[in-house]
């Protein structure tokens, strides 16, 4: 069913597999950390999401691409999602809240 899901979200866009990834991952990551106010907690939000994720695609679909593809779609979700807290980490520190 999850499967079905994203093949037909990759249909309609026209992207390919890495690019939703990344477009996804950085969109959701950004939604939560400005909701929040915590880059952090989103963080660890879209981490345990793309675990999710890929455990369910490894399940669905065991003709897939298998461990390797389910670490390279991990990594390109992940690696801009974990720049962009390390970065509102650093401007927190920098301009803390006056109150």
């Amino acid at each position: 069913m999850w499967h079905f899901a994203k093949m037909l979200i990759k249909d309609m866009t026209g992207l390919t597999d890495p690019v939703l990834h990344l477009i996804v991952g950085t969109v959701v990551y950004l939604g939560l950390a400005l909701a929040l106010r915590r880059p952090i907690v989103a963080l660890a939000i879209v981490v345990s999401l793309q675990l999710t994720n890929e455990t369910v695609d490894l399940v669905e679909n065991l003709n897939g691409a298998g461990f390797g593809g389910a670490l390279e779609d991990t990594a390109l979700t992940l690696v801009p999602a974990l720049v962009l807290s390390l970065l509102f980490c650093e401007l927190q520190r920098a301009f803390p809240k006056t109150a």
